[in-house]
């Protein structure tokens, strides 16, 4: 069964099955599909009702709204030598100088967006858990110092140092 609702200038699709209850959400950014919980049926009569319909659009106002808005994570470098970089010919193609004898090279999804400057580096995606995944990944190719919190950081992580050796004279 397929039920389209449309709501605050957005398409919503809702495909229930037997064994699954899904939920595609279309917005201007893109597309999800959601698996609702058990106890949430979908069927032709749940959608006659505001109220239900109300409530399900409350229950997963994280995804819609992330259809909308979309999400966004910052990197910071921390020290000298560190950089971002982005081609020209290949876009979706990350450039890092990260202090090693080397470059990195980083490909990028499709639905993940991301603007260098020259040492911040700003992802953007509709999916939170991919966005989260590449950036954590990203962030362990040269993770802060314990000591001196040279690296990368993320943009609001706030880094607890150790103390040095301490000298006797």
């Amino acid at each position: 069964m397929l039920i389209r609702v449309k709501r605050k200038r957005f398409k919503f699709y809702l495909q229930s099955t037997n064994r699954k209850n899904l939920l595609f959400v279309k917005g201007p950014l893109g597309s999800l599909s959601l698996k609702l919980p058990k106890f949430l049926i979908l069927n032709q009569r749940f959608f006659s009702n505001q109220q239900y319909i109300n409530s399900i659009f409350s229950f997963l106002s994280n995804s819609v709204r992330s259809l909308i808005f979309g999400h966004f994570i910052q990197i910071k470098t921390e020290g000298v030598g560190f950089k971002f970089h982005r081609f020209l010919d290949n876009s979706s193609l990350l450039g890092l100088n990260l202090g090693h004898s080397h470059s990195i090279y980083w490909k990028m999804p499709d639905n993940l967006f991301f603007r260098c400057q020259k040492y911040n580096l700003l992802l953007f995606s509709v999916n939170k858990q991919l966005l989260n995944s590449i950036a954590f990944n990203i962030r362990q190719l040269r993770s802060p110092d314990a000591y001196k919190g040279k690296g990368l950081k993320f943009g609001d992580e706030i880094l607890k140092f150790k103390p040095g050796k301490i000298r006797q004279r």
